[in-house]
């Protein structure tokens, strides 16, 4: 992508940093809140919570790269 398109979308990297967390946030409340609100989860289902959350901080790895640079 380049500078002017990034531009276009977002003021700064922060901004991009920040949208990121928030949809990183999202999608770990759609996966962690129903097992967390279950009174009988499992040892075995905050596993698959932190699983599913690892794996999609996994399919970041190559934005948070990105900025790091």
């Amino acid at each position: 992508m380049s500078r002017s398109t990034f531009y276009l979308h977002f003021p700064d990297k922060s901004e991009l940093v920040t949208r990121l967390a928030e949809e990183d946030l999202q999608d770990w409340r759609q996966v962690a809140e129903p097992v967390l609100a279950d009174p009988r989860a499992d040892r075995d289902a905050c596993e698959r919570i932190v699983r599913e959350i690892i794996t999609g901080w996994r399919g970041h790895a190559a934005v948070a790269r990105g900025l790091s640079s």
